[in-house]
């Protein structure tokens, strides 16, 4: 097949000027764009072949990860062909803009078949094939690509015609090697640091898990309890909390009898006492006997009613609640004063847990006075501290309330009867502020590194481009022309190579070249590329 590659003449890119010895050239010049399919008599009929899905080509990795096995003649027509080495490139949104691409390796039989919504890079002898991978992952020809996409929402694509004049640089054969060396050495390491970053998300849920159960077991305050032997036990402040209590109750019979609290339930079946060794001076009790637990209220329906909504009365539901607990700092909706009226206000402080849906056993502690929907329950209690604790055991008991759920009408559900004796082990007063004060010392730490890790993850991502940047401007290896100079030896240029591979002569045989050719006439600037009017 005869080369139809043109010397080109630019030495600048984006207006830079690139480094002696490279040229600017397109993709369409240096490589054939969607290659023929090999013909039906090239082939044996029931030769194997790789055949590359969509879902087979690893966008972070770059590799064909997942490939498949098919005969030639089932996948001759209706896919796209490529050979072994060759770059491909999914060409429609959004793979293509998450960076779907591969060189094509290990293809049975050297030959591949996959999706039609891939570009295919064949080199024709003037770059390697990872040069070319490289060169199509940067995120500014992406963005480029993106610009040029054709068709309708969801269904857009990068013309062949973009590809083809892609404007791109080419260094000497030798200094593409040591290019592509570099960039795999360092995008190993940004990559090490990477998988070490992504199990932090892992490692600091463990933690905080860790931290909750130490806490609720009284491991965390042990030295706390060696310094303070003296204080008030736990029995004495439930036995407190449970005549504080019937005082309430008797006071509120007297006045609304409707409203009386039942006597608190004792912590009972199917909430057994867990076999756990408490401190000495702690207690087992039930979240009825310590706190005033009462299911949220929204009596609309539908709830979509917009006569009871956007008043001043925030309005928080199970979508509002942290999915890792603690404090809730927003809320999506405010009920006006007729939305009050059929619902219920909870003050700051109070603990809710989510009793319906999949977000079952989810916990949050409201900072500002709110109303909730009935899908919530809600421990209240005048000691905020006490509050505090309790969600942090609730936290750490989530996927046990999900496991005592029932369905009814399709979705899990709780009932408010069957949560208030659930076990709550209690540590006396001062220690549960101990408890509380080191646990959020503990858990700010985490969101900290957590912070942290968030911020270098980022970092990695733009420090892969930078590599990639620096690479195609000549700036991450020493240049061929440099090289060259100082060990007093010539080199064949990318003007050169091309050139040379026009006229099909062989390497160093410069004397055999025919006068130039003049440059692509076909060829897009890259003004013309960055302007969709041009």
């Amino acid at each position: 097949m005869t080369s139809v590659l043109s010397p080109a003449k630019s030495a600048t890119i984006m207006g830079e000027d690139l480094p002696d010895g490279w040229v600017v050239s397109t993709l369409g010049e240096v490589c054939q764009v969607n290659p023929p399919k090999p013909g039906r008599n090239e082939v044996a009929a029931d030769a194997e072949v790789t055949f590359v899905p969509m879902p087979a080509v690893d966008a972070d990795s770059g590799t064909i990860a997942a490939p498949q096995i098919r005969g030639f003649d089932e996948v001759r027509k209706g896919f796209t062909a490529f050979r072994e080495d060759d770059v491909i490139m999914a060409k429609i949104t959004p793979c293509m803009e998450n960076g779907k691409a591969a060189i094509a390796r290990g293809l049975r039989n050297g030959l591949g078949f996959g999706s039609t919504e891939f570009h295919v890079f064949r080199s024709r002898g003037a770059v390697l094939p990872e040069y070319v991978y490289y060169f199509i992952r940067q995120e500014s020809f992406r963005s480029l690509a993106e610009m040029e996409m054709t068709g309708s929402v969801g269904q857009k694509r990068v013309p062949a015609d973009f590809v083809e004049s892609a404007e791109t640089p080419i260094p000497p054969l030798a200094e593409q090697k040591r290019i592509v060396e570099t960039i795999e050495r360092l995008t190993a390491r940004v990559d090490a640091a990477r998988e070490r970053m992504a199990k932090a998300p892992a490692i600091l849920k463990r933690f905080r898990q860790a931290v909750l159960a130490a806490a609720c077991s009284g491991r965390l305050t042990d030295d706390w309890r060696e310094a303070h032997p003296d204080i008030q036990t736990a029995a004495d402040l439930l036995a407190q909390l449970i005549d504080s209590r019937e005082e309430r109750c008797s006071a509120e019979k007297a006045s609304t009898p409707r409203k009386c609290w039942t006597r608190p339930k004792e912590p009972i079946a199917p909430f057994n006492v867990p076999d756990e060794d408490l401190p000495d001076n702690w207690a087992w009790a039930s979240l009825d006997q310590c706190f005033k637990v009462q299911r949220g209220r929204f009596l609309v329906r539908p709830r979509n009613d917009p006569r009871y909504y956007d008043g001043p009365f925030p309005f928080v539901q199970i979508g509002d609640l942290p999915p890792n607990g603690g404090e809730i700092v927003g809320f999506s909706q405010t009920l006006n004063k007729r939305g009050l009226d059929v619902s219920r206000m909870f003050p700051a402080g109070t603990v809710l847990i989510a009793i319906v849906g999949a977000t079952i056993g989810n916990t949050g502690i409201l900072t500002i006075d709110s109303c909730c929907p009935d899908s919530l329950i809600a421990l209240q209690a005048d000691d905020p501290i006490r509050t505090r604790y309790a969600e942090f055991y609730m936290r750490l008991r989530k996927l046990e309330v999900r496991d005592i759920s029932y369905a009814s009408g399709g979705q899990p559900n709780i009932n408010l009867g069957t949560l208030t004796p659930y076990p709550l082990p209690l540590p006396p007063k001062l220690e549960q502020h101990e408890i509380v004060s080191r646990v959020d010392a503990l858990l700010k730490l985490a969101d900290v590194i957590e912070q942290r890790v968030a911020i270098a993850s980022a970092r990695a991502d733009k420090v892969t481009q930078a590599i990639l940047a620096k690479a195609f401007r000549g700036e991450l290896v020493a240049t061929e022309a440099d090289l060259a100079r100082a060990e007093g030896r010539e080199y064949e240029s990318a003007d050169k190579l091309l050139h040379r591979l026009t006229a099909n002569v062989p390497p160093g045989n410069f004397a055999l070249l025919p006068p130039r050719g003049r440059a692509n006439p076909r060829r897009a600037t890259r003004s013309q590329m960055l302007d969709p009017k041009s």
